[in-house]
């Protein structure tokens, strides 16, 4: 077949073969594109079951659309009778040519394991059970994703069997007991298939291992698997567990769904997943363990399914009161939302954060009435320590806030003996309209967008016409107009100025916020140059609240990276990680470390772990192609950076990016029309002159850079404040313009030469 043509498709070479077909990696002529062209052998095209067999393949993956599922392009006959499928093609390995050099390290295992959870469970909601999962039929693509392929003897439900009678379809050392007795099957059998290739990834082993197919099979019918013993705990013992759960013999002992088993995995891929470990002691002594709980956004359960400010409100609102309760560690807001909005297992989650407890609860709003559920959730035992029904008026609110708060470490009282005080209140306003518009605001707020920060600057705004003297809705003002300055998205002239008299105001009527210090000191670090002031203000921010994580991240980002201060920002960093380890800004501003350090390898590691957290996470598709540039590696820059657009519709970041990887390729006029590209949007909205400035030095043109510089000292963009440390600027360090503009702004050159 190779150098034949299938329709357009050019035959390159053969990638293997089976029972249902061979598979050939071919181009498509007409589009300009690899494909993976399953060909059905020309001696079986008389066979109707092959033929039935080999589109009912096309059929089932044609029906699924998603991330770990093999996309299929087309399903063809040629004029003489041939029958193909063009399938994408990826560059990459299977886990069978993986496992051939070594077995996989656990934390490895897992994270593709759940992929293919993930991809199955997909397929089991469409009525598809695979019944061949195997290392051979998952690629692992070059960036880390698992693909399935071949559904050449997938079972659809509804649709009549295929297979001689008595036949047993798949592979025997993967099939389950159900599967090699010739039983009906379901979606379970895939699970158990999963159990098997996770047992194997792990170990290089078999867990049911023979000489001969009969061999195997009572293996498989009568015989436990060895429990692993080589992985250290307690990640040996969490996947112990989730062994024993997806081996059992009797399929109601399993897993009773793909979903259940992938989110298991994912905790554990989760769990051993810990860059840059603390340096420091524990803050638990030997011995000694301090509770710890985790609360989750309540459930709208309102007629009109339009609380969910609310419910997400009312679990911030318990995290701040009982972050007051000493000896209590309360896991953070992002860690403890990004879970939930994964999976509503408060269990999974439970240990996902390694918490002793969760709270959960509902929420129905109908007028003025209110009817607030909470739970307290043991997490070993899945028990109730405590639950409560509230039936109040709206007026009630802060009442039932409090008394939540008050009946969870009463019921957690034996473990808090240490405790010197009660939860306090969290809210500073009596006011409950002003309340329920700051809720609004601080949703809007977390979404991070410009929309986002815009609309919950409006909502502070309401909060304060209707409570002049309500502190913490100056602080959402203060931190809605930080953010919309050193994210780019509005003139720094614009809103710094308006950040800062925000917090002053606050911290008028209130001078106990953390996250106003916070804010007052990014402004004062990134705009006002003073850095002395931003350290007071951080410090202050850390020793009001030693748990907000933010003090510590914006600490380590806009003010000791930028002076060159690497180890103490490296602490700063682990700190907040520890905090808050699913943050995807947080794991984003590990792997800036890094890449500001020129250690681009170790930052590369930390944007894919984030993208682990959320494949869409755009920021991180941005730094991982930046990253790739500095490595050399341009084209894998291109493809993160154009994931970038797909995911965000370009933004001035991005396409500096995507000029600055076309100026190192050497391709100048499409490096120009992106820097044409950035002065175009610059007529019409706010664009960073810093930007414009990279382009400008990648094409080699320093006055131009320069210049581009100078206007964005004068304007006090908020990104010249890693001027000093950004490996972009590399080919401006022996100009004495851009030193005394260093200077002009109180930097230096900090350029890490052990990277």
């Amino acid at each position: 077949m190779i150098g034949q043509t299938i329709a357009q498709y050019k035959v390159l070479d053969q990638l293997g073969s089976g029972g249902m077909g061979s598979v050939y990696k071919a181009v498509d002529e007409r589009l300009d594109r690899l494909v993976a062209l399953k060909i059905l052998p020309r001696g079986r095209d008389e066979d109707n079951r092959a033929r039935t067999r080999f589109e009912q393949e096309a059929q089932a993956i044609s029906a699924l659309d998603h991330p770990n599922i093999c996309t299929i392009y087309q399903i063809g006959e040629t004029s003489d009778g041939l029958h193909f499928i063009a399938m994408a093609y990826y560059e990459g390995e299977t886990v069978s040519q993986m496992l051939a050099r070594s077995p996989l390290l656990v934390g490895e295992a897992a994270r593709i394991a759940a992929q293919v959870a993930g991809g199955l469970h997909a397929a089991h909601q469409r009525g598809i059970v695979h019944r061949d999962v195997k290392p051979a039929n998952i690629v692992v693509t070059e960036d880390g994703h698992a693909k399935i392929l071949d559904f050449g003897v997938a079972k659809l439900t509804g649709r009549a069997e295929i297979t001689q009678e008595g036949s047993v379809v798949g592979t025997a050392v993967y099939m389950s007991p159900e599967q090699t007795s010739g039983k009906d099957l379901d979606h379970r059998t895939d699970i158990w298939s999963v159990g098997v290739l996770l047992y194997q990834m792990v170990t290089g082993e078999l867990p049911f291992p023979g000489d001969d197919l009969i061999t195997v099979q009572r293996s498989i019918l009568l015989k436990e698997p060895e429990p692993i013993t080589t992985v250290q705990e307690p990640e040996g013992t969490r996947l112990n567990q989730i062994l024993r759960r997806a081996l059992a013999k009797d399929p109601e002992d399993r897993y009773q769904s793909m979903w259940e088993m992938q989110r298991d995995l994912e905790a554990l891929a989760l769990h051993v997943t810990a860059p840059m470990q603390p340096t420091s002691v524990p803050r638990e002594k030997e011995g000694e363990k301090e509770p710890s709980i985790a609360v989750l956004p309540f459930v709208d359960l309102s007629p009109e399914k339009d609380q969910e400010y609310f419910c997400c409100g009312i679990a911030e609102e318990l995290i701040c009161l009982l972050t007051g309760v000493e000896h209590l560690r309360v896991a953070s807001r992002a860690s403890a939302f990004h879970s939930f909005a994964r999976t509503d297992n408060p269990r999974l989650i439970g240990r996902q954060l390694a918490v002793d407890t969760v709270i959960e609860g509902s929420v129905r709003k109908a007028g003025n009435r209110l009817r607030v559920t909470a739970r307290l959730l043991e997490v070993s035992d899945g028990s109730y320590l405590w639950s409560e029904k509230y039936d109040r008026e709206v007026s009630d609110l802060f009442d039932i806030q409090d008394e939540i708060a008050r009946m969870i470490v009463d019921a957690l009282e034996l473990t808090l003996m240490k405790r010197s005080r009660p939860p306090q209140p969290g809210h500073t306003t009596d006011n409950i309209e002003a309340y329920f518009l700051y809720l609004k605001g601080r949703y809007q707020w977390n979404k991070r967008t410009i929309e986002g920060l815009k609309k919950g600057i409006e909502y502070f705004q309401q909060a304060i016409a209707e409570d002049p003297n309500y502190a913490r809705a100056y602080a959402g003002l203060a931190d809605s107009y930080v953010m919309l300055g050193i994210y780019g998205f509005l003139p720094p002239e614009e809103v710094m100025p308006r950040a800062k008299a925000a917090a002053e105001k606050a911290l008028e009527i209130n001078d106990s916020l953390a996250e106003v210090y916070t804010s007052r000191a990014c402004v004062r670090s990134v705009y006002d140059w003073d850095f002395a002031g931003a350290e007071s203000d951080f410090q202050r921010a850390v020793e009001l609240d030693p748990s907000y994580a933010t003090s510590y991240q914006w600490k380590a980002m806009n003010y000791l990276i930028p002076l060159g201060r690497f180890e103490e920002a490296a602490e700063a960093l682990r700190q907040a990680w520890e905090l808050d380890p699913l943050s995807l800004t947080i794991n984003i501003s590990r792997g800036l470390y890094f890449y500001y350090c020129r250690r681009y390898q170790e930052a590369v590691d930390e944007f894919r772990r984030a993208l682990e957290i959320d494949e869409d996470f755009e920021p991180a598709h941005v730094f991982l192609g930046q990253t790739y540039d500095k490595q050399g590696l341009y084209e894998e820059a291109l493809a993160e950076l154009r994931q970038a657009v797909q995911l965000s519709g370009g933004r001035p970041d991005i396409t500096v990016a995507l000029g600055h990887a076309h100026a190192q390729l050497g391709r100048r006029d499409l490096a120009r029309c992106f820097l044409d590209q950035l002065l175009h949007e610059a007529k019409t909205k706010y664009v960073s002159p810093s930007v414009v400035a990279q382009v400008h030095a990648a094409l080699g043109e320093r006055d131009e850079a320069l210049a581009a510089l100078e206007s964005a000292r004068v304007m006090r963009s908020a990104d010249l404040i890693w001027l000093g440390v950004n490996p972009v600027f590399d080919p401006l360090l022996d100009e004495p313009g851009f030193r005394a503009l260093l200077n002009e702004i109180g930097l230096e050159v900090h350029a890490p030469a052990d990277g």
